[in-house]
């Protein structure tokens, strides 16, 4: 059991690290603080200072501070009119309450180095009106994106599971425990997006989606995944 919860934990980690790469780059977003964020942004950091200053936790409390703003600009940047709150709320609110950071790490001869098998979701996601427009295949990573008649995307990812992870207890994050095909994994939405994040094989499988998909639906998606 201790073995599949560090398994989860560093393909989740992974999952993270990998949605982080999508984000999209500073020029590319065209967003204005507003005075109320700034002023809010102002305090905060004062109040930073003042509470944490020459106390061995400050840059552990920090790092884990910036880590959970980056979770929430992934995901509303689909809509970058949806920005602006949820990072001041994220800010605020777990500026204060987050737990803990846990780094580990385990090295397991059985799982695969490199991507040896490919896996798709072509046949489920076509038959739900979706087209692949986008596949390719690295040393470490393979991923799809698919899309269907409206502009709405699916993003499929598998890697290689990493030695280590870190876990940050984001506190606010809603995260629920799900089972794909009897292999553990972890759900989590937002406003924009809806993520599944499963293991097997010694490989990492993620899901992006718009959170018009329930949940439910979702699971029954990565379900159908099949080697190609």
């Amino acid at each position: 059991m201790k073995s599949n919860d560090n398994r989860l934990a560093r393909a989740f980690e992974e999952a993270e690290k990998r949605e982080i790469a999508q984000l999209p780059e500073d020029k590319n977003i065209l967003w204005t603080p507003s005075a109320d964020f700034e002023d809010k942004m102002a305090k905060l950091i004062c109040g930073n200072k003042k509470q944490y200053r020459g106390l061995a936790g400050f840059s552990a409390r920090r790092i884990a501070c910036i880590a959970l703003v980056v979770l929430t600009m992934f995901g509303t940047a689909m809509s970058v009119k949806a920005i602006r709150k949820p990072i001041v709320r994220f800010l605020v609110e777990t500026n204060e309450k987050f737990a803990r950071m846990i780094s580990s790490g385990q090295k397991e001869t059985t799982m695969p180095e490199t991507i040896e098998k490919a896996y798709t979701l072509s046949d489920c996601l076509r038959s739900k009106g979706y087209e692949m427009t986008l596949e390719s295949t690295e040393t470490l990573v393979h991923y799809e994106v698919y899309e269907d008649a409206s502009g709405n995307k699916i993003v499929f990812n598998q890697s290689v599971l990493a030695s280590t992870y870190i876990t940050i207890d984001a506190g606010n994050l809603l995260i629920e425990d799900i089972s794909v095909n009897n292999n553990s994994g972890k759900y989590h939405q937002n406003k924009a997006t809806v993520n599944l994040v499963w293991t097997d094989s010694g490989y990492v499988f993620e899901i992006t989606a718009p959170s018009s998909v329930v949940r439910e639906d979702l699971i029954n998606i990565a379900k159908g995944l099949k080697v190609k």
